[in-house]
């Protein structure tokens, strides 16, 4: 009621409340067959106020995930160079999380991410202790595990495994060749392979795939 006395009060010309529109723009009332003059100040604020918000939000929401992808690739490269990934790399990625939510254009079960989280996590650690991964690598797995969450993760684990087949080719490959070089050669099943590079290279699928729906809107 509150609402249709001030659309009441602004209805056929001008009205003191509004001083510099003479011409208010013609809007539908909800009550039929009548009609309500509405103000263009209603206008202006959807142009100048809500709608560059929403585009900052959309700029603020590529600008996480490219930072997102900043830190995944600073992970690969600390473990292809010294097989280690910091954790403040991944505490990073992880904190990101929540803004990446708080500004998608639309709703994220942000629930059932944190069950892969969870999952992804309880997993990698079952394999750092029959020692099949390392800890770093087990933490980047979980976190990136997160921003995967249930429609991605299998993408996620699919892109990893076979980036992680063909890092392990390419480490026994470049292994053979030092070995020829060298008076005591390395058995080939003790290469370290940096496992944190297959992770960050699933990653960087996932975010991209995330990106869409804000780079390419239907």
């Amino acid at each position: 009621m509150i609402l249709l006395s001030l659309l009441n009060s602004l209805q056929y010309g001008k009205n003191p409340a509004f001083p510099s529109y003479s011409r208010p723009f013609l809007h539908r009332s909800l009550i039929p067959n009548e009609r309500y003059w509405l103000p263009k100040s209603f206008i202006w604020f959807w142009f100048q106020g809500f709608l560059p918000m929403v585009l900052e939000m959309s700029v603020f929401h590529i600008a996480i995930l490219v930072a997102a992808a900043l830190l995944l690739i600073l992970a690969a490269v600390s473990d292809a160079r010294t097989y280690r990934i910091p954790n403040k790399v991944c505490l990073a990625v992880l904190l990101l999380f929540p803004f990446f939510v708080i500004t998608a254009p639309s709703a994220i079960e942000w629930e059932q991410h944190l069950m892969v989280f969870g999952f992804m996590l309880v997993s990698g650690f079952v394999m750092f202790m029959l020692n099949i991964a390392g800890a770093g690598d087990i933490k980047l797995l979980a976190v990136t595990g997160l921003w995967s969450g249930p429609h991605l993760v299998a993408v996620f684990l699919v892109t990893t495994a076979i980036a992680g087949g063909l890092l392990a080719v390419l480490m026994i490959v470049l292994t053979h060749f030092r070995n020829r070089q060298r008076r005591e050669p390395v058995a080939l099943a003790k290469v370290p392979i940096p496992y944190g590079v297959a992770i960050s290279i699933g990653g960087l699928c996932i975010l991209s795939l995330l990106s869409q729906p804000v780079l390419f809107p239907s």
